[in-house]
């Protein structure tokens, strides 16, 4: 799937008249969170040799792509124009895996700084760009491209809502019996 059809995919789910900018940096300042707790449980929570939690990080760059996907929409952008050709591959490595997601939270924090900028027409597309970057490279680690990540965040989407966002099963999800 390419970033296009994404984006236009993933906005199905997102709700209708808000600010995608804010809420694009709030998701991904959480959402990155999220990632750099999964990569700390991987790292000190364990054991010796544990396996890579390659469906967990699998949901939560897809998490992480729809808040870009959120975040461009609002800037008026298309992720197509964003990504440059995938071509780095990474060899897991929790070390890298640890710097990445560390960038990406921080990406986050820089977006969301820039944001009511007056600047945020040079800056934010800047972050947007070097954190789908960031985001391809993490896939790359677990043996998965951007559009796997795509495509998995897309399916659990259509799952949760297959009509469109619906702010009550948004916020009943997680405690249904």
């Amino acid at each position: 799937m390419n970033m296009s059809d994404y984006q236009q995919k993933a906005m199905r789910t997102s709700p209708p008249d808000h600010d995608r900018i804010k809420n694009g940096c709030l998701g991904l300042i959480g959402e990155s969170g999220e990632l750099v707790d999964l990569v700390k449980k991987f790292m000190f929570q364990s054991g010796k040799n544990p396996p890579v939690p390659v469906d967990a990080i699998v949901k939560e760059l897809g998490d992480i792509l729809w808040y870009y996907a959120e975040l461009a929409e609002g800037m008026g952008l298309s992720m197509n124009n964003m990504l440059p050709v995938e071509s780095c591959k990474f060899d897991w490595d929790v070390k890298n895996a640890e710097h990445m997601a560390i960038y990406l939270s921080k990406n986050a924090m820089d977006i969301y700084a820039a944001a009511p900028n007056k600047r945020k027409d040079l800056i934010v597309p800047f972050c947007i760009t070097n954190g789908l970057i960031r985001v391809a490279w993490f896939a790359s680690m677990i043996g998965k491209s951007l559009s796997d990540i795509a495509d998995a965040n897309i399916a659990k989407l259509e799952a949760r809502y297959p009509n469109g966002f619906e702010p009550e099963r948004s916020l009943k999800r997680g405690t249904e019996a």
